[in-house]
């Protein structure tokens, strides 16, 4: 990456960590965050983390380097204290087979959903 960087002209960089790390060596960086959103594609919603179940959502690839196996780990532990938590996973990868198997071995199977990948638009956004 810092040869990257220091043979271009422009340096875009996903994560102001990436910027620090290696925009010194370029003559210019841009930090950018890698989703795009309109204002009004947010909106509040009332059935999120106000009462149970509460929901959390992960979007990104299913890789190791992600930690999602750690999310189903944690989110089995909350349940063991009595607290009902959903897991909604939005991606793709090798991993999922593994983490389907992860989650039905914890007793999250019914409250582990994968949903494949899902395309920025409305579907993802009322996910």
């Amino acid at each position: 990456m810092l040869r990257v960087a220091e043979t271009t002209r422009v340096l875009f960089c996903v994560g102001q960590l990436l910027c620090d790390q290696y925009g010194s060596t370029a003559p210019a960086t841009v930090n950018f965050a890698n989703y795009l959103h309109r204002e009004s594609d947010i909106r509040e919603r009332d059935d999120t983390c106000l009462a149970p179940p509460y929901r959390i959502l992960f979007v990104g690839q299913l890789e190791s380097r992600k930690g999602v196996e750690y999310l189903i780990r944690a989110a089995a532990r909350v349940r063991t204290s009595s607290i009902d938590v959903e897991v909604s996973l939005v991606g793709s990868g090798d991993l999922q087979p593994g983490l389907a198997r992860l989650a039905d071995e914890l007793g999250m199977g019914d409250c582990v959903r994968f949903h494949g990948y899902v395309p920025f638009g409305r579907e993802l956004l009322d996910l």
